[in-house]
């Protein structure tokens, strides 16, 4: 399983992503993209292993400006289902 979803963002701006597999369909693995493409710039697998293991990227202050892809997938590419995705940004 692999979705993108984009915003747009300033460097500075603060943002916090959450991603949630309702009844543990999969393990969540989360991927924040800079604009242009290339190696993420954050990423998570486990918000707390083995306890939590939905993902989160939490705080994290933007490089750059424009167009972020934010990439939710399963860990290791195993494993489908619904899942919840929360985008907080703040300046």
């Amino acid at each position: 399983m692999l979705c993108e979803h984009t915003f747009v963002g300033t460097a500075g701006d603060v943002v916090t992503l959450w991603l949630a597999a309702p009844n543990e369909a999969f393990d969540p693995l989360l991927e924040l993209i800079p604009p242009g493409g290339g190696e993420p710039e954050a990423s998570n697998d486990d918000v707390n292993f083995p306890d939590d293991r939905n993902s989160m990227i939490d705080g994290h202050v933007l490089l750059q400006d424009g167009v972020y892809t934010i990439r939710a997938r399963s860990y290791r590419d195993q494993g489908t289902g619904d899942y919840v995705l929360f985008l907080v940004k703040s300046q």
